[in-house]
């Protein structure tokens, strides 16, 4: 199962983290600050026609993550969703514009390239008002194509990854939590004060 991972200089700890859980993570590192959508893209470039786990450097994972995402994939043919915001409720099925949060998604194959082809002209075409400078809002083009094409994705609840409960690099505020994420996989972490408020199930 390939896995990429989207990164920034300022989480080179979170990114050693998910490396050392994830032997064969393949890391695209946005050096020059061309923000988000250009690194999305450029995952999306490495990805080719391959499905892959495409992951961001500022989630935390599950316990046995590898071996639980890869009991979820199985045939790999349907897009996986790993984190989600809310309670969640049960495992299941959702309208492609439904999707949210490319922190942790199973991309089957061919599905990269065809997503990567239609973002410029999501761009120029999409939602209106979602389009920041190129730099926020990638997950929106994933879902209305999977939604052009009566494309459903799967959600895995619980979550199997939690975000960072701190402001992103990309100026998103802290606190976007999944309600459902539980067994923090905490070796190496670069962040063990964050325990209690990775798992909010807990309270």
């Amino acid at each position: 199962m390939r896995c990429i991972l989207s990164a920034v200089p300022q989480r080179t700890r979170m990114v050693n983290y998910l490396a050392h859980h994830i032997p064969q993570l393949e890391v695209v590192w946005d050096r020059e600050g061309r923000g988000g959508w250009a690194n999305f893209m450029a995952c999306l470039e490495l990805a080719g026609d391959d499905g892959y786990l495409h992951l961001e450097d500022d989630v935390t994972l599950c316990k046995d993550f590898l071996a639980r995402a890869a009991l979820e994939i199985r045939t790999g043919f349907t897009p996986i969703q790993f984190f989600s915001l809310g309670a969640g409720g049960q495992s299941g099925p959702r309208q492609g514009r439904e999707f949210l949060s490319t922190l942790c998604v199973w991309f089957p194959p061919h599905h990269a390239r065809a997503i990567r082809a239609y973002m410029p002209r999501w761009r120029l075409h999409g939602r209106k008002g979602w389009w920041d400078n190129g730099r926020k809002h990638y997950d929106l083009p994933v879902g209305d194509l999977w939604a052009m094409h009566g494309i459903r994705f799967w959600t895995v609840i619980p979550n199997l990854v939690q975000h960072l409960p701190t402001d992103s690099v990309l100026g998103h505020p802290g606190g976007r939590l999944s309600q459902s994420f539980r067994d923090p996989e905490m070796a190496h972490h670069p962040h063990p004060e964050l325990l209690e408020a990775l798992c909010p199930a807990r309270g």
